[in-house]
């Protein structure tokens, strides 16, 4: 693990790899460990840069709330650091909406771009989710408890019939060495919460890649759609199963970064 500071925050990241790289924004909760089913394969064509956001992982919280913008700014901060000039980027759900603010104001530092599982605006029935999941979390409920609210939201009912896969996730969320605190999974809920790039996002020039998950129920494929709405020159790609396709299609989700990165 390495480090480095943005806005006096001590803030973690991970590489792997070589070649172009790649910077790779997970969602909310999630720290770099979000890429680990997909991270070996990926990082045999690209040079992967895999940051935990702030609040998140190893990644200090602040002690105040934030904004998609200073999201963004971390990222920046990065690259510099990093003495990267241009990269392409990645960004899934939350990470999705620093990506889209990235490639809106910060257009010379992105050269292609995917949105996957995203959306303009968070729809009031996912952060219902979120902060029932924080509830769970907040009252120590059991890792069963929290499988049950978690499961039917990111996952498609194909991958929950299969109980090893159930079982598999409950054992992931009591294995789990990096819990993020309450404090800063709230920070997190409110910056997904306001964030809402309608007024931003025709100006994201780069080469786009939209994501959806025919069976995403936190942001269902009509999210993307009207993302591509505003970038009139992207593409959309629907695929099969939920929120989490690095979890649960990982050989799928691969091919098609691949594709879409190296296709000239």
């Amino acid at each position: 693990m390495s480090y480095f500071f943005s806005n006096n925050l001590k803030l973690s990241y991970q590489t792997a790899g070589s070649g172009e790289p790649l910077v790779l924004i997970a969602g909310i909760t999630c720290d770099n460990q979000h890429w680990s089913l997909i991270k070996e394969q990926l990082s045999k064509y690209f040079w992967l840069i895999m940051p935990d956001n702030r609040g998140v992982g190893k990644s200090e919280t602040p002690n105040v709330d934030y904004e998609i913008s200073d999201m963004a700014q971390d990222i920046i901060t990065l690259l510099e650091h990093l003495n990267i000039s241009k990269t392409h980027i990645l960004g899934h759900s939350l990470g999705g909406a620093v990506a889209q603010y990235l490639a809106a104001f910060h257009p010379e530092k992105v050269n292609k771009l995917i949105i996957s599982h995203s959306f303009v605006k968070f729809r009031p029935s996912s952060i219902m989710f979120c902060e029932h999941d924080y509830l769970l979390q907040e009252s120590r409920a059991a890792p069963m408890a929290r499988a049950t609210g978690i499961l039917p939201f990111i996952y498609s009912d194909e991958f929950i019939n299969d109980s090893g896969n159930v079982e598999s996730f409950i054992q992931n969320i009591s294995a789990s060495k990096n819990q993020q605190s309450l404090h800063s999974y709230k920070q997190q809920i409110k910056v997904i919460s306001k964030f809402d790039s309608t007024d931003y996002l025709h100006n994201v020039s780069a080469e786009t890649l939209v994501v959806s998950g025919k069976s995403d129920k936190l942001a269902p494929p009509q999210d993307s759609i009207q993302i591509i709405q505003k970038i009139s020159h992207a593409q959309h790609q629907e695929i099969k199963g939920a929120h989490v396709p690095m979890w649960e299609i990982p050989e799928t989700y691969i091919d098609i970064i691949k594709k879409f990165l190296t296709t000239m």
